[in-house]
């Protein structure tokens, strides 16, 4: 079959404030998003492509392939950066993720597996969780990401373990899990999200159907929004913490101080960072084409690659 190209040149930049610009919007008032697939090529090394397409939004039944909706779920919880609301009864969290899952046309057998350092977790509220069949898995403070490497691996042997077709939910806003998130994707699982109120949007567009954490957590009921921890940001921009506290999103460093802030700013190591960074981005524009009929980028070396896709296929049969 000969494929026309449908390609053309298009800032890369441009794309992803658009396109996430439209998702925020459209999660919010519990719309389905459109279909978007992207393809990003870093090095060999490092990031190699990603596919995409995510649904967003809680109201509402959405479309679920038939493979998927009797398949069986795993849930990998980031409490550190999804924490249990004040207030909120922990004996019914579980509950409440599966009637969200249940609304998306999701009834497959579900495990909920939740990380971080459980003694932050009132011995009320974690009796409540281990009752309702949640795996509390305690991850020492002080460990730099601990609750992160913990996740990761456990969800590589999971997948080991359990083929697709089958869907794996990440209840984070972490951008660290969208490489794994993407790359299983790409091996035939069904990516759900549950995210914060400030999430990374490259974790967002590695899933298939995005959820509000807030908002699973309450059960559908409206709830006041709470601070939710800003950790690890794909930006530069500099995040107040506490009184005079500031982050620096770009190297993850936190500074006690305004001034200390300043003196990072200046310094050799931010400036390295901040140079690979934009190096990596203008890396990704120069090697990216655009694809007309999925709306999405992908890499240049390859087209064969993603017109042959299971997704790209799917949308001329549409």
């Amino acid at each position: 079959m000969m494929f026309a190209s449908h390609s053309r040149a298009r800032p890369f930049s441009t794309f992803i404030r658009v396109v996430t610009a439209a998702r925020a919007k459209t999660i919010e008032k519990g719309v389905a998003l459109p279909s978007l697939q992207q393809r990003l090529s870093l090095n060999g090394v490092g990031l190699k492509f990603l596919t995409t397409a995510a649904k967003g939004g809680d109201g509402g039944d959405s479309t679920t392939e038939p493979e998927f909706a009797k398949a069986k779920t795993s849930v990998w919880w980031d409490t550190e950066n999804c924490e249990v609301p004040k207030g909120c009864d922990g004996s019914m969290i579980s509950q409440n993720i599966k009637s969200a899952l249940e609304k998306k046309n999701y009834f497959g057998p579900l495990t909920i597996y939740a990380y971080g350092d459980i003694n932050k977790i009132p011995s009320s509220v974690q009796e409540a969780l281990s009752s309702t069949g949640i795996s509390l898995n305690h991850v020492p403070p002080g460990v730099k990401d601990g609750s992160d490497k913990k996740i990761l691996v456990d969800v590589m042997l999971w997948a080991m373990e359990n083929e697709a077709p089958a869907n794996i939910m990440l209840i984070s806003g972490d951008g660290d899990f969208s490489y794994l998130l993407h790359r299983l994707g790409m091996k035939g699982y069904n990516i759900l999200l549950a995210r914060p109120e400030n999430a990374s949007h490259f974790l967002i567009s590695a899933a298939e159907t995005v959820f509000l954490w807030r908002r699973i957590v309450s059960g559908g009921v409206k709830i006041p929004k709470q601070a939710e921890p800003s950790k690890r940001m794909n930006t530069d921009m500099v995040v107040k913490r506490k009184s005079s506290q500031r982050f620096c999103a770009t190297c993850k460093v936190a500074c006690s101080s305004l001034v200390d802030h300043n003196s990072h700013l200046s310094s050799k190591t931010h400036k390295k960072k901040t140079a690979l960074v934009a190096s990596e981005r203008a890396l990704v524009e120069a090697k990216t084409q655009w694809c007309s009929i999925c709306e999405a980028h992908y890499p240049s070396a390859g087209r064969e690659e993603h017109h042959s896709g299971r997704r790209h296929q799917k949308k001329l049969k549409v």
